[in-house]
C-alpha cells in the first residue's frame, strides 16, 4: 500500500500526486494512520515525520530534507560534504556564503554584489535582499556571494535518473520595468519553460548530480545558475516538495511510482523482471515501464 505525507494539508501538488498515482493522503492532523514496513510513503517535504510514518519505507528521509529546507544548513553540509571529497570527483560548486556580516561588507568593498538571506525556510525568492553598497546590506542568517548568470534551470532526480530540465524564462506580457533578472521567481516576471529545444550544458546536469548525492535524498527539484563567461553551474536550492503543474505531474507520476512499485517489492535495480502475475496486475504500466524504459542514470 502506497501513501503520500504532504508538508501542508492544502499542497497542491500532492493532490495531484495522488490523485494521478491513486495513492493515499495520510492526514497531518487526526490521522488514525498505522504504519509498518510493507507501507511505502512519499515524504512530500516534511523535515519532520509522525512516529507511525516512521515505520514505514519512507522515500525521501526527513533528516536529509531538514538540511535542504534550511538554507544555512544546506550550505554548510555542501561545504562539508565538499571538504570530505577529497579528489573533487563529487564536489557540488555552490556560492561562497557566510553568517558574518563584515564579511560580506568586504565582498562588497571587492566589488561583489552579495545576496542577503533573511529567512532561512522561505522558498520563490521570499525574503531575500540584495545589496550592492555597505548602505544596502541587512542582518540577516545567511549571506552570499551574488553569481552573474546567463541562464537558471531547475534539475528534477528521481532515484538518481535526470527526469526533467526547466529553464526559467522571461514572462511574455511582463513590461521590462518589472523584469527582475537577477533574481528570477515569479514576482519578478520569470517562469519556467516547457517543450523547449534548449539543451542545458553539461555542468549544470553534472553539479546537480553530484548536490544529489550529498544531500542523499531519493527525489528533489536542484535550482542551478550557469555563468556561461565562467563556463560554470552553481547549485543555488533543494527543493523537496516542488510546485507541479502540466507536465510535471506526469514526470513525477511515472517515475515516483517506479520508485514505490520498487521499494514495494525491496528491488533496487533499474531493470525488474516480473515473474509474478499479481504483481503485475497490481503495480500495472509502473512495472511494465522498469522492465521496458531506460534509465539516465548519475554516474
Amino acid at each position: 500500500m502506497s501513501y503520500i505525507y504532504p508538508y501542508k494539508s492544502g499542497s497542491q501538488s500532492a493532490r495531484a500526486l495522488k490523485a494521478y498515482m491513486n495513492i493515499k493522503a495520510i492526514k497531518r492532523e487526526g490521522s488514525k494512520f498505522k504504519g509498518s514496513e510493507k507501507k511505502v510513503v512519499i515524504n512530500w517535504g516534511n523535515s519532520q515525520l509522525p512516529e507511525e510514518v516512521m515505520k514505514c519505507n519512507v522515500i525521501n528521509n526527513p533528516e536529509n530534507v531538514s538540511i535542504c529546507s534550511n538554507k544555512k544548513a544546506f550550505f554548510e553540509h555542501i561545504q562539508q560534504w565538499n571538504a570530505d571529497d577529497k579528489d573533487g570527483r563529487f564536489a557540488c560548486r555552490i556560492p561562497m556564503s557566510t553568517n558574518d556580516r563584515r564579511v560580506a561588507e568586504n565582498w562588497i568593498a571587492r566589488g561583489h554584489e552579495v545576496v542577503c538571506r533573511t529567512r532561512l525556510e522561505a522558498h520563490s525568492g521570499e525574503g531575500i535582499v540584495l545589496a550592492s553598497t555597505p548602505e544596502d546590506l541587512v542582518d540577516a542568517p545567511l549571506y552570499t556571494m551574488y553569481v552573474k548568470k546567463k541562464q537558471e534551470y531547475r534539475v528534477h532526480i528521481i532515484d538518481s535518473s535526470v527526469v526533467m530540465v526547466q529553464r526559467k524564462a522571461r514572462q511574455f506580457g511582463v513590461p521590462n520595468e518589472d523584469v527582475n533578472w537577477k533574481i528570477r521567481n515569479h514576482a519578478g516576471g520569470f517562469i519556467f519553460a516547457h517543450n523547449e529545444d534548449h539543451i542545458p550544458p553539461d555542468d549544470v546536469i553534472d553539479q546537480a548530480s553530484n548536490c544529489m548525492k550529498a544531500v542523499g535524498l531519493d527525489f528533489g527539484a536542484m535550482d542551478v545558475i550557469y555563468n556561461e563567461s565562467q563556463g560554470k553551474a552553481y547549485v543555488l536550492e533543494v527543493n523537496t516538495a516542488p510546485g507541479l503543474a502540466g507536465e510535471t505531474v506526469n514526470v513525477y507520476c511515472n517515475h515516483l511510482s517506479d520508485l514505490v512499485y520498487r521499494k514495494s517489492v525491496g528491488q533496487e535495480d533499474a531493470k525488474i523482471q516480473i515473474e509474478n502475475e499479481y504483481e503485475m496486475a497490481m503495480f500495472g504500466r509502473a512495472a511494465q515501464r522498469l522492465n521496458n524504459r531506460n534509465f539516465y542514470d548519475i554516474p
